[in-house]
């Protein structure tokens, strides 16, 4: 399935990023690359069920983390150096 529903996001009903992104999420995603300007963990942990099934996941982030975002990073840099 191909999707081109290119519209922009006006968080209306069903016109929220969220929804767009669940939508394209459910339709046999392989690879997720997003680039943002802003990541918010709260955002990711909303939307982590519909990413289980993907198999890479790419988040460039541009601007800002949460404090809790760079823990989590921390800490799978470490496990990864740990395993290694």
């Amino acid at each position: 399935m191909t999707h081109t529903d290119l519209k922009f996001f006006t968080n209306e009903p069903e016109r929220d990023l969220y929804s767009r992104f669940s939508a394209i999420l459910k339709s046999n995603t392989q690879f997720f690359d997003i680039l943002v300007g802003y990541f918010r963990s709260s955002g990711f942990f909303k939307m982590y069920e519909a990413l289980e099934d993907v198999e890479k996941i790419r988040v460039l982030v541009g601007l800002n983390v949460d404090r809790f975002t760079v823990k989590i990073i921390d800490r799978a840099t470490n496990e990864l150096k740990v395993s290694a």
